[in-house]
């Protein structure tokens, strides 16, 4: 798993969208937002990675904000 996120990040910071999708799909068969703690995160990371791929980051970050579920 650990390396199926590696790879992820690596594509999606290279724009491989086509990479990128395969791998999230193999993510998202292998994690779980109920699962254990390592599943739990690569469900999040995968989220995350998603909201990157597809440009949508900012408004995930500005509903998150505004609900107050981010704090620094």
């Amino acid at each position: 798993m650990k390396n199926l996120l590696m790879l992820c990040m690596e594509s999606v910071a290279s724009n491989d969208h086509n990479t990128a999708n395969k791998l999230l799909n193999r993510i998202k068969q292998l994690s779980s937002p109920s699962g254990n703690a390592f599943q739990r995160l690569a469900h999040c990371l995968a989220k995350g990675l998603e909201a990157r791929l597809t440009g949508t980051g900012n408004l995930i970050y500005r509903s998150l904000t505004t609900k107050g579920e981010v704090n620094f």
